[in-house]
């Protein structure tokens, strides 16, 4: 047996005539792309939090806000060529 994929497994919970209890569940199940980028929001969100709060002094500490920030650009819609603005480097 293979495992499924998100959208596969709303479907199959949908037509075998689940009923959602839980707000999140029931969101997931109406507008799964819009719930998908409010998951991903929430948890780049947190990381963001956790980045910030944290005293880690690594060469990498401003490449990973700098990506975590990119990824809340992307989750709000913001446009593709921000990455490129807000990190010249990458296209190079």
């Amino acid at each position: 047996m293979r495992d499924l994929t998100f959208p596969e497994l709303i479907q199959a919970l949908q037509e075998r005539g689940y009923r959602p209890v839980e707000q999140n569940m029931q969101a997931a199940m109406t507008e799964p792309a819009a719930w998908g980028r409010r998951t991903v929001r929430k948890a780049l969100d947190r990381s963001v939090d956790g980045e910030r709060a944290g005293s880690d002094d690594s060469a990498f500490n401003g490449t990973i806000q700098r990506a975590l920030g990119v990824g809340e650009l992307w989750t709000r819609g913001f446009a593709p060529g921000a990455a490129y603005w807000l990190l010249p480097g990458l296209g190079r």
